[in-house]
């Protein structure tokens, strides 16, 4: 890693690579795409984690590790403004929500934004389309 990754955000020691072996121990691939890995920077001794640590993440200076997935992360670039989502034309009452915000579900793979009240929009990949959940 070079020294810009260095400079840390406070009290982020470790950032989330976008990588995964969760399908196929041993096999990385990009988190987003599903396509595999071809360039690595491993800390030494890393990856060690076999199954039970699936998640790749950056630890400045000294490089790459595996880490369980559920363990939380700082991301290296982050989004400032969140993108909104604003529905319009639905009645007064209706059980929908009106506002959404966009959420990335752990290990999903589906763009989803989730309402102030709960309620899901999800796209299916399969027939590109949105569903209200």
């Amino acid at each position: 890693p070079n020294g810009e990754i260095s400079r840390c955000p406070s009290g982020c020691l470790r950032f989330w690579l976008p990588i995964t072996d969760e399908v196929e121990d041993g096999v990385w691939v990009d988190y987003n795409t599903g396509k595999e890995v071809d360039f690595f920077e491993w800390k030494k001794g890393e990856p060690n984690g076999k199954e039970s640590q699936n998640c790749g993440n950056l630890v400045p200076p000294s490089g790459w590790t595996d880490r369980p997935c559920d363990v939380g992360k700082c991301c290296i670039c982050e989004n400032v403004k969140q993108p909104i989502l604003k529905l319009r034309g639905l009645c007064r009452n209706s059980k929908i929500d009106n506002i959404y915000v966009l959420e990335n579900p752990k290990h999903s793979g589906k763009l989803t934004y989730t309402g102030i009240y709960g309620t899901k929009i999800v796209y299916n990949n399969d027939d590109l389309t949105w569903e209200a959940t």
